[in-house]
């Protein structure tokens, strides 16, 4: 009696902590931790500690490091060489993936992707999953996924180019960006001194200052389209101030970029280029830009037609181990913490267990418990 104890969980993360719990004031505790959302690929480990009060205010801590079990998946394309996302983190294959066992990870493979003259269209995965999949790590090491693509030889034809903001210019590499005043609903233009050339679509942008802003460019017939977004922060002058301006992109009402934040990328006056292979299945691309922080923008827009032909069909090989046939073991590290702290009066000692057990449910458990003798 007369004792308080508090307890911390966190994850450290190479020099830095994630909170999990904090400040749980019982003798013992369960907590669950999740199984996705967090990466295990550099310096990562669970840290509990315990804090034990007295009545006369007298207090000690100790702490205890409980390290993840890990294990290794590699991950691959045919042909190689094609960016994937991993939690919405953009990797090149071939590449292994390595996390805690039992851990969940988002892959996710284009369902078109370019380089150069040649378009790769997605398959599937060796196990035939569509190409947005989950991932859940293995207990061993000898795991390799693959995703198959067909190649193409594609054309890319320019379906326009307009100079948002400014007159049509033709650029010092022959580029004839057209004044976007035919295609856009509303908007202001403004023109920097910002060091790119005059004769730059980079030099004026359309901005709105009230309302959403949105764009519609016509194109030739429905199909594959590359689109190609320009922008450049020349009003906030800064190196890194993030939160300046934020707005987000529809493109044809689906939603691309949620919040994207300009000067959060690349400094002031430094092109932010977006490209992205988007399918068109009506006679138009629509555009509209919504404000979250500030006034939209926008410097320029390219737009691109993909025609393929000359199919050369990649084999369909299936990887030798899949990630979905595996059983997932469950996997145990306990260790004990002796916690000794003397009081004005007497001695409290408490034994802390911390157990980190990953098994095939979705949930990985922390379990704490303390015994107090006098």
């Amino acid at each position: 009696p007369g004792y308080s104890y508090s307890w911390t969980l966190r994850i450290k993360h190479n020099e830095h902590f994630h909170p999990i719990v904090d400040d749980v004031q019982q003798t013992m505790f369960s907590t669950r931790i999740e199984d996705e959302g967090h990466s295990f690929e550099d310096s990562v480990f669970f840290v509990a500690s315990l804090t034990v009060t007295d009545s006369d205010g007298l207090s000690a801590t100790k702490e205890i490091s409980v390290y993840p079990q890990k294990s290794e998946v590699r991950v691959s394309t045919e042909p190689a060489g094609i960016l994937l996302e991993v939690d919405g983190i953009p990797r090149q294959t071939p590449f292994t993936l390595v996390s805690m066992v039992g851990y969940r990870h988002k892959l996710k493979a284009p369902v078109v992707y370019n380089e150069g003259m040649k378009q790769f269209k997605f398959i599937n995965w060796g196990d035939n999953e569509s190409a947005e999949r989950e991932l859940k790590m293995p207990s061993h090491n000898d795991t390799t996924i693959l995703a198959l693509f067909d190649t193409y030889e594609s054309v890319q034809t320019v379906v326009k180019r307009l100079n948002c903001g400014g007159p049509t210019v033709t650029d010092d590499e022959g580029k004839v960006w057209e004044n976007d005043a035919a295609y856009v609903d509303k908007g202001k233009s403004i023109q920097f001194d910002n060091g790119y050339p005059a004769n730059s679509p980079l030099q004026t942008e359309r901005y709105v200052k009230r309302g959403n802003m949105e764009y519609t460019i016509p194109v030739p017939s429905p199909g594959v389209y590359i689109l190609r977004l320009f922008f450049v922060e020349s009003y906030f002058i800064c190196v890194y101030c993030p939160g300046s301006r934020v707005f987000s992109l529809y493109v044809n009402n689906e939603l691309l970029y949620p919040r994207l934040d300009v000067v959060s990328l690349v400094p002031s006056l430094h092109l932010l280029k977006r490209e992205e292979t988007i399918t068109v299945n009506t006679s138009e691309i629509t555009l509209r830009f919504e404000k979250i922080i500030e006034s939209p923008m926008i410097n320029a827009i390219e737009v691109e037609r993909i025609s393929t032909s000359s199919l050369t069909r990649t084999t369909a090989t299936t990887p030798t181990t899949d990630v979905t046939s595996t059983s997932v073991t469950s996997s145990t590290i306990t260790t004990t913490l002796f916690t000794s702290i003397t009081t004005a009066s007497n001695t409290v000692s408490s034994a802390t267990t911390i157990s980190t057990t990953t098994t095939t449910h979705s949930k990985t458990t922390i379990t704490t418990k303390t015994q107090t003798t006098t």
